[in-house]
């Protein structure tokens, strides 16, 4: 079931429909919405194989855009580090995405643009996750 997202109708019915099917992701640990648009826009990242997607929900089961190709930070050095991409969860706002990033380079992933030809992205780094690596994102907006 980790290669799957369903929804379920919240009219009471014990429907379940499929979003999105790909039997190469193993571990989707991270899910945010775009409730902005019409139709609904989802964002997901995949532990397991360290990509990310995106996908609108009217389109068919196994059609996502992958944004795993853009997401390289130009101040990290390592390649083994690149490569192993560590982003546990992600989080849509305001037009950006965020992601909890893990490793020798925890902190907060950020792109904008990411529906454009050159998204932008980079890594804020932070000592406030340390010892523990992040797991859960959330981003509140609080109207004073």
């Amino acid at each position: 079931m980790n290669d799957k997202i369903l929804r379920k109708p919240l009219n009471g019915s014990r429907s379940t429909e499929t979003v999105y099917s790909n039997s190469d992701l193993s571990a989707i640990t991270g899910l945010s919405i775009d409730l902005s648009r019409d139709p609904r826009r989802i964002f997901f990242c995949d532990y397991g194989t360290g990509r990310t997607f995106y996908k609108d929900v009217n389109q068919n089961i196994t059609m996502a855009h992958e944004l795993t190709d853009y997401m390289n930070d130009p101040d990290i050095n390592d390649d083994e580090e690149r490569k192993y991409r560590k982003y546990r969860d992600i989080s849509y706002f305001s037009g950006a995405l965020y992601w909890t990033r893990e490793g020798s380079h925890k902190g907060i992933a950020v792109m904008t643009n990411y529906d454009q030809s050159s998204p932008s992205f980079n890594i804020k780094e932070s000592s406030q996750f340390t010892p523990r690596d992040p797991y859960q994102l959330v981003i509140i907006n609080v109207d004073p």
